[in-house]
């Protein structure tokens, strides 16, 4: 006995056709829902011979991962500056420092030890740093906080370590 307004639900069993099981193994990671049910129906209407025009809605049609593009070249310019000063600049002062027998005071270097360790370990928090600055990519003014940050981080570690060196 059911209550008025209540549904019944009904069992419903559905045997795939082989073509059909091909074509979600093809396709499984490929494509989005709506394209992969979009594929599917065109492929069942063109093996019953119907070819209608199916206009995909507006919602379901492909776009860029990310609509905000960084303006006039800013992004590329602040990760290369990074990149420069902190990537290039404080890797080769530190070496310099080393090789002049200065010691690291940041517990992490001295923790990785030797140059090599430092390298790996600068490629990885630069990575990090990239994809964090990519997630913010559509906040207006955030995206380039990161390379600007790094930027200034990697001048100061360098003009610090050439003082050092001057030093010595």
């Amino acid at each position: 006995m059911t209550e008025e307004g209540a549904e019944v639900k009904e069992e419903v069993n559905v045997s795939l056709s082989k073509e059909l099981v091909e074509l979600i193994d093809e396709n499984r990671g490929e494509l989005t829902r709506a394209e992969f049910i979009d594929l599917c129906v065109r492929s069942f209407l063109k093996k019953v011979n119907l070819n209608p025009v199916i206009e995909a809605p507006e919602a379901y049609k492909k776009v860029e991962k990310t609509s905000a593009q960084p303006p006039n070249g800013c992004y590329k310019l602040s990760w290369t500056s990074a990149m420069l000063t902190y990537g290039v600049g404080d890797t080769l002062t530190s070496y310099l420092a080393f090789q002049a027998g200065l010691h690291e005071i940041n517990p992490i270097m001295i923790l990785l030890g030797n140059i090599i360790a430092i390298i790996f370990f600068k490629i990885a928090i630069f990575s990090v740093l990239l994809l964090i600055s990519y997630f913010f990519i559509n906040k207006k003014w955030l995206y380039l906080s990161v390379p600007i940050i790094t930027t200034i981080v990697g001048l100061i570690s360098t003009i610090n370590n050439i003082m050092q060196l001057l030093q010595a």
